[in-house]
């Protein structure tokens, strides 16, 4: 229950968000929360009363999936995971925002920021018609019809708790991440593990150690994008793949089964709303299991002894090849090419690439030898423990990705990696995922021989022996403390950058430091002061890579440019090019005129006023030959009057249109 609420609790606000845009009822946060939780009582109550009223016949389940139920072990294991991971998310994350409303300044958080902020003006949740442009009056100014499908059932979680909790949306944000990132992937994690090794508990319980300590996933994706939707849904994914195996459990009834199938199938569109990349990859990590119990399959056929490893083989190869079409149907789909064929150049070569996977040295990351090194004997212990292997085969097959995509441009490389938009980032999140449970395993290879190595030396000396619990603890402890431990100096050798200490330097660099923020703590000042002179629902023409992209999504103000890129295409309105292009021109051109009739711009913000606005920090979309209308405004440009000024911001209003009231 607690490894599968989080998938279900987000399918339940995100498909209720869109059936109540269907039917014209605004969302908000008490409209989703309050249906999931009066269901989810109704759906306890009646179990509870048919458990009752069937003698408690009917507990085949997850007890019975899971093995012998072991209430203490799993109690200690949901504790033991929430611990470290807020522990590890207070000290590492939120040590290193700086504030609570701090926000990563990249191009994806225009968009996450925006779509928040359009929800809690609008009530309009659905994942149905996103837009940063949600109202109808946004809609007048619009560079070009915004309005499309787009995943939401995180940014539904997001605007419901900067509603309920009346927070800032970038509080919210970084409440949302820190849940996700701390208290879902931990216990999403524990839930596959705990199916994974029903009779090993302490597997899991040292799995604790392991979940949050490669760098690929959650940190990377709490930096980079950011890639907020993909964070949620591959932090629900283990999860999701643990009802899967449900299914295939042992001595669980029919009704059990179906059970676990339907958790399934809900986890999947639940995935499908958060980030549909994440389905995809759950066929990746359970594609060698599917294979395998085709495989066994064959004890159900009639066919003479010597034949059954043919048939084996025939049916492992006969399901490989059903898969690999399904592959292929979905890649060359019409409606995924714009994905597939989304172009990111590989970056070294093949023999760096397999050092790299070698060392889990991915991107963002520096080498984990340690990490490494158990990994490797994970895997050697799933050759010996066969049932297992199919674990060390789904992360050979993502590193496999890795490699394409870091060496191969090319076809190869859309098929294999498209539906990630072959983004090496992705990639590596996914091998991150992968790797946990090999890497528990590794640690409990690794604590067992240390408990027989203190029995050998107990025995040397005479001694009793340790007890059974101080070796995993041992261990355990050990590797979170080594693979823990913040970057040093080495006197006469230099610096020493451990995965905790990139990770932290990243969050820093991504959160707090000024070179990366594009809308710093002064810019945001002005604005707020700005707004609070100009008139209710004002419009306000902007350059959006001067940082003012997230004035409407941190701060509400009703800027004309919302995204980052796309400007000068097929499908940009002509009032928004003659805006971009002449609107310092508005005293002599009449099409200008026109266009700010159309759209209601009546004033203009620049955050990097002047001739070395160049020179400020623009985002890496920033392209000065789409903006000399607005960059090409002072103080003494006829049509404007100053209206607020600090420094090298200014906020103008447009006189050119003073005579027609």
């Amino acid at each position: 229950s607690v490894g599968c609420a989080p998938f279900l609790a987000l399918l339940a606000y995100g498909a209720l968000a869109m059936g109540l845009e269907l039917v014209g009822i605004p969302a908000s946060w008490g409209s989703l929360f309050a249906p999931v939780v009066g269901l989810s009582v109704a759906i306890t109550g009646g179990a509870w009363l048919w458990r009752r009223r069937c003698g408690h016949r009917g507990r085949a389940g997850a007890g019975v999936a899971l093995g012998h139920p072991q209430p203490k072990v799993d109690w200690a294991a949901v504790a033991l995971y929430l611990v470290v991971g807020m522990a590890l998310g207070c000290a590492v994350f939120l040590g290193s925002l700086g504030s609570p409303d701090a926000s990563v300044q990249e191009y994806d958080n225009v968009h996450h920021l925006g779509s928040i902020r359009g929800f809690l003006e609008t009530g309009r949740w659905s994942s149905l018609s996103v837009s940063l442009y949600p109202t109808e009056a946004d809609g007048a100014f619009a560079p070009w019809p915004s309005a499309s499908f787009y995943p939401s059932a995180w940014h539904c979680l997001a605007a419901m708790m900067a509603e309920a909790a009346k927070a800032e949306v970038a509080v919210a944000l970084n409440a949302s991440l820190f849940l996700l990132s701390f208290v879902v992937f931990p216990l999403s994690m524990l839930m596959l593990l705990r199916m994974l090794f029903p009779s090993r508990p302490l597997v899991a319980l040292l799995g604790s150690c392991c979940v949050l300590v490669l760098p690929s996933f959650p940190w990377a994706f709490l930096t980079f994008g950011p890639l907020y939707p993909n964070l949620a849904s591959y932090a629900a994914m283990p999860a999701v793949a643990a009802c899967f195996l449900g299914a295939f459990a042992p001595d669980v009834p029919r009704l059990g089964r179906i059970a676990w199938a339907a958790l399934f199938a809900l986890g999947l569109a639940s995935l499908a709303l958060l980030q549909p990349n994440a389905v995809f990859s759950v066929g990746v990590l359970l594609l060698p299991f599917c294979i395998m119990r085709s495989a066994q399959a064959e004890r159900f056929l009639r066919v003479p002894d010597r034949w059954r490893p043919w048939a084996r083989v025939a049916l492992g190869v006969a399901f490989a090849a059903v898969a690999l079409g399904l592959w292929t149907a979905l890649y060359m789909a019409p409606f995924m090419q714009g994905v597939v064929t989304h172009a990111w150049g590989s970056f070294t070569g093949l023999f760096q690439a397999l050092a790299n996977v070698a060392l889990l040295a991915f991107p963002r990351s520096p080498a984990l030898p340690l990490s490494a090194a158990l990994v490797a004997l994970g895997a050697a212990w799933t050759l010996w423990h066969r049932r297992y292997l199919w674990l060390s085969a789904s992360y050979l097959v993502v590193c496999l990705m890795y490699v394409v995509c870091a060496r191969v441009d090319g076809p190869l490389r859309f098929f294999l990696t498209g539906f990630w938009y072959t983004d090496v980032y992705r990639i590596t999140a996914m091998a991150a995922v992968f790797a946990v449970p090999l890497l528990a395993l590794g640690l409990y290879s690794a604590a067992r021989g240390l408990g027989r190595l203190m029995e050998a030396a107990s025995r040397l000396t005479g001694g009793s022996g340790p007890s059974g619990r101080w070796p995993p603890l041992v261990a355990g402890a050990a590797f979170l403390a080594l693979a823990c431990f913040p970057s040093f100096n080495v006197t006469g050798y230099g610096q020493v950058t451990t995965a905790t200490g990139e990770v932290t330097g990243l969050l820093r660099r991504a959160y707090v430091e000024p070179t990366s923020q594009s809308y710093d703590e002064g810019e945001q000042a002005f604005v707020e002061e700005a707004m609070a002179l100009l008139p209710e629902g004002a419009v306000v023409a902007n350059d959006p890579n001067d940082g003012s992209a997230f004035a409407y999504g941190l701060d509400g103000l009703n800027v004309m440019y919302r995204y980052l890129s796309g400007y000068g295409g097929s499908g940009e309105s002509s009032a928004s090019r003659a805006i971009r292009e002449r609107l310092d021109d508005v005293g002599t051109d009449e099409e200008v005129r026109e266009a700010l009739r159309q759209t209601g711009v009546r004033y203009v913000l620049l955050l990097d006023q002047g001739p070395d606005q160049a020179s400020q920090p623009h985002l890496w979309t920033y392209r000065p030959e789409q903006w000399p209308g607005l960059n090409g405004i002072d103080d003494g440009t006829p049509g404007f009057e100053k209206v607020l000024s600090r420094g090298d911001m200014r906020l103008y209003r447009v006189t050119a249109l003073d005579e027609e009231g």
